[in-house]
């Protein structure tokens, strides 16, 4: 057993141990037992102080004596604490064990001021004595009081929060505490969650972030979105962000988790991007079009890396290459080299999807099996896949897949979001189909409707509707009539009669050229118009035709026709001429049938509105006859607005709609082409005063008046100050039908309008004298297409045209103008082709300039064209198949100054639009 140590008397201490307990910073009393009547201990003695005892002494200077009592001249204890201190003295002199006492609080007094003590006490028993220690904790016991208030304004703090829920949880997932805003959002008062672990917040089977396992995924990912659910089982998307905690030494100490309600945010995520596709998917009109919107929609928004559509087309009905679509492409590029062009597990994600009809998510593409295209994708960024059907009720019409760097924590929201695009892309697909079969039978019973049944050649009404779009070029007319016809279907039968209406039928179309018209407009009557001939080639191809229908056998033996021709120049009317061949028709079969009759109709002699003839015309508006002008609004197809207008002259007496094409014609054949073009150039500007501020005025002008040094540049800018208009706001139309010659002399002057803001445009494109080499010479700023194009548009011969026009506008950097927009068909088959502005009776009628109205309120209104219903303004300029991307234009870079022009590359040439001015026909009406 261990000697039980003993204390010197009062005042006698071991040197070795006071040494020690002098070196102590602890305040250490020896106490000593003061014992009253009948033995009982009332107090305590102090028998020894160390010096640090001195600091429970209101006097540093007159520290702790020996005698003092503990419980009046020690500590100044209040009598509550001085009797539960003598007590606790007693219990471990009478028991000997000892005891702690922490915080206990007394009072000094220092310069006359109290201060408050804090002093851990140890009591111990040593023989009759006892050891008493007390160690100063004020410092500590002030900062544990300052973090406590600091806890308590935290948490008050924590509670007043109702938009997020804030909860800690220990290492293992407990919960330790729960917030007001906790309790709002889940539904948990926190007497329900403290304690429970914090997966209870989480769907079945989800994984749960905040776990010790969990610490270096929360370091990288602070901030996630998932699934969280509330306590009546609703789920609803949120979004964590969870912090680990760690103690002094590093050791985890748990996690403090903040949660947000996203359900109203995500929602307005996802509603914002599908009305951002439902409004660039509602004009597109054709499937190309559509996948490629819904892809640069899509991607970004989702976070993929690379996104793609196959859609099959419909008259296949299988996936190939046409039916890919990517964004961005650069990356199917690189897959489809590094797979060399075969077929691999990506094409096999695709064909599953479209098997079972169901979402598949690939969280890792090593899941499909490696193959170069798996490793090709690694390598560009693409590791994880989602892919969807785009179904309808009764098929799958697609697939859609996005690629990812890594699957997204949002994945579940992306999968319903890429099932809501699915079922959108299908939307649109099915309606474009349907559209486009609906155009494809209106084309066919609008084919029917203009097809002769029995011999397949125009009907009558057809022919009169393209005899009333004839370009301004020279043309005949023929009127042919099969000979003796009644004798046929007397002799042998109608059925023979049929057989010879077929076979004539059959010879005409294939002696004439392609580009010819041959129609049916009788019971026993034929009709051609040959377009860009002069009168020897229709005598020419008239008398062709009598002689080919001598060699074809027929059940009545050898066919004759009758014909009757009528040419005419360019600008003449088309139903005059034809009332003038159907005279000469009438005449052949008088003089013996199986003839040929024919005239030229002279544009000179014809009689203008007027009431005199052209020639008597011309000399009056050159000897000061007034010419007015009225103004034909060039209009944005998309949106409505006028983006300027084409100034037409018009003598006194013609009307807006009259033409003044023989007028010009004439004109030029009698020299005085350059008096009269300055005269409606004099007209069209000082009469265009009322038309709006900063719109553009387009005026025709001859090549011959342009290159006149009487009339050059410096008279223009003479004429545009007098009338106040500015030359930047001016474009010069050059007509097709003057052919030009000097090309280093029209380039030369060309350019001293420009330097002076003036622009160009070729004016009738697809009619005349256009060459290649008089484009490349004019570079005009605006090509407008002829109004023969324009309305023959769905014909293949026209959109070819139209498309040799748009590729060199888009290498000049040119804007392109549809002449003879005149119904709804029109408009969209051009809108189709990416001609971004219109002109024509339907969109507005030439009118004096006092009389304009607001174009842009006539068309919301439809009064301006009702036939056309007006696009939505925001529509994105689509581009033709295979044509390239477009370039930004707006309303400031149409109307406002001019660009810088782009400069062309090599020496490589358009390709012709059409025939050569200095040379003759292309072809003979064979």
């Amino acid at each position: 057993m261990t000697a039980e140590r003993s204390f010197p008397e009062p005042g006698v201490l071991d040197p070795g141990d006071q040494f020690w307990l002098e070196a102590m910073a602890d305040a250490v009393l020896i106490l000593s037992p003061v014992l009253g009547r009948r033995g009982v201990v009332t107090n305590f003695r102090v028998d020894y102080a160390n010096a640090a005892a001195g600091e429970l002494s209101d006097d540093p200077a007159d520290p702790l004596s020996s005698g003092a009592l503990v419980g009046s001249d020690v500590l100044r204890l209040d009598a509550a604490t001085s009797t539960s201190l003598i007590a606790a003295l007693r219990d471990v002199l009478a028991t000997d064990n000892p005891r702690a006492i922490d915080g206990l609080r007394f009072d000094l007094r220092r310069a006359g001021e109290s201060i408050e003590q804090v002093r851990d006490v140890r009591i111990s028993r040593h023989g009759g004595r006892l050891l008493v220690t007390l160690r100063d904790v004020t410092e500590r016991e002030q900062s544990e009081q300052g973090l406590r208030r600091s806890e308590m304004s935290l948490r008050a703090l924590v509670d007043g929060v109702f938009d997020e829920a804030l909860m800690t949880v220990d290492p293992t997932g407990l919960v330790l505490s729960w917030n007001t805003g906790a309790e709002r959002i889940f539904g948990y008062k926190a007497d329900e969650m403290v304690g429970r672990h914090h997966s209870l917040l989480y769907p079945p089977g989800w994984p749960v972030s905040g776990s010790a396992g969990d610490v270096a995924t929360i370091e990288s990912e602070r901030l996630r979105e998932t699934w969280q659910v509330r306590k009546d089982g609703t789920r609803f998307w949120a979004g964590v962000s969870i912090t680990a905690k760690h103690g002094d030494n590093g050791e985890l100490r748990g996690f403090f988790s903040v949660t947000r309600d996203l359900t109203e945010e995500s929602g307005q995520r996802r509603r914002d991007l599908q009305f951002a596709l439902v409004q660039a998917l509602t004009d597109c009109t054709d499937v190309d079009t559509a996948a490629e919107t819904i892809l640069e929609l899509t991607a970004r928004s989702l976070g993929a890396t690379f996104s793609e559509m196959f859609v099959p087309h419909q008259e296949q009905g299988r996936f190939d290459s046409t039916s890919r679509h990517a964004f961005p492409r650069t990356t199917l590029d690189a897959l489809e080299i590094a797979s060399d062009g075969a077929s691999g597990p990506l094409e096999a994600l695709i064909a599953r999807v479209r098997t079972t009809g169901r979402l598949v998510v690939v969280p890792d593409l090593n899941e499909l099996g490696m193959s170069p295209q798996v490793a090709a994708a690694f390598s560009l960024g693409v590791r994880s896949a989602i892919a969807c059907p785009i179904a309808t009720e009764s098929t799958t019409v697609g697939v859609l897949a996005y690629f990812f760097e890594t699957l997204p924590s949002v994945e579940t929201l992306t999968v319903e979001s890429i099932n809501e695009i699915g079922v959108e892309a299908a939307h649109v697909i099915t309606r474009i189909r349907a559209q486009g079969a609906l155009r494809a039978e209106a084309l066919r019973m609008a084919e029917l409707a203009s097809t002769d049944r029995l011999t397949g050649l125009k009907n009558r009404r057809e022919f009169d509707r393209i005899l009333g779009t004839i370009p301004r070029q020279p043309f005949a007319v023929l009127a042919i009539d099969v000979d003796h016809l009644k004798r046929v279907n007397d002799e042998f039968g109608h059925e023979a009669g049929d057989t010879v209406l077929r076979t004539v039928a059959t010879t005409l179309a294939l002696m004439l050229r392609g580009w010819d018209v041959i129609a049916r407009v009788g019971g026993d009557e034929f009709a051609a118009i040959l377009l860009d001939v002069d009168p020897a080639e229709a005598a020419s191809a008239a008398q062709r035709l009598r002689a080919a229908m001598h060699l074809v056998p027929t059940p009545g033996g050898r066919s004759n026709i009758s014909l009757g021709w009528a040419s005419a120049p360019a600008g003449t009317d088309p139903m005059s001429a034809w009332r003038r061949a159907d005279e000469c028709l009438y005449e052949a079969k008088r003089s013996g049938r199986d003839r040929v009759v024919g005239r030229h109709v002279d544009g000179a002699e014809q009689v203008t509105p007027s009431g005199s003839s052209v020639t008597e015309l011309i000399g009056s508006l050159v000897n000061g006859m007034p010419i007015h002008s009225v103004y034909q609004p060039i209009v944005d197809l998309n949106d409505g607005h006028v983006v300027g207008y084409e100034a037409l002259a018009r003598p006194e007496g013609f009307g807006a709609s009259d033409s003044v094409e023989t007028l010009f014609e004439v004109a030029h054949r009698s020299g005085h082409i350059r008096d009269l073009d300055w005269l409606c150039r004099r007209a069209a500007l000082s009469q265009a005063a009322s038309l709006p501020d900063g719109i553009l005025l387009f005026i025709n002008v001859s090549v011959a008046a342009l290159l006149d040094p009487l009339h050059d540049v410096d008279q223009l800018l003479l004429l545009l100050e007098w009338t106040g208009r500015s030359p930047h706001r001016l474009i010069l139309e050059i007509g097709e039908h003057e052919s030009v010659r000097d090309l280093d002399r029209l380039r030369l002057v060309l350019t001293s309008y420009r330097q002076a803001g003036v622009r160009f445009a070729i004016d009738d494109l697809g009619e005349g004298f256009a060459t290649t080499e008089l484009l490349e010479t004019a570079e005009p700023e605006f090509v407008k297409l002829a109004r023969s194009l324009t309305m023959n548009s769905a014909r293949r011969s026209a959109q070819s045209a139209i498309k040799g026009a748009l590729s060199f506008a888009r290498v000049h950097d040119s804007i392109v103008i549809a002449e003879g927009v005149e119904n709804e068909l029109v408009s969209d088959r051009i809108r189709s082709l990416d001609i971004p502005l219109g002109q024509g009776f339907g969109l507005g009628r030439p009118t004096v300039a006092a009389e304009l109205v607001d174009a842009a309120a006539a068309w919301t209104a439809r009064d301006t064209l009702r036939p056309l219903r007006p696009r939505n303004g925001q529509a994105r300029i689509r581009m033709a198949p295979g044509a390239r991307e477009p370039e930004t234009r707006n309303r400031a870079e149409i109307t406002g100054m001019p660009a810088e022009r782009s400069q062309h590359a090599g020496d490589g040439k358009a390709p012709r639009l059409v025939r050569r001015s200095d040379q003759t026909s292309t072809g003979r009406a064979s």
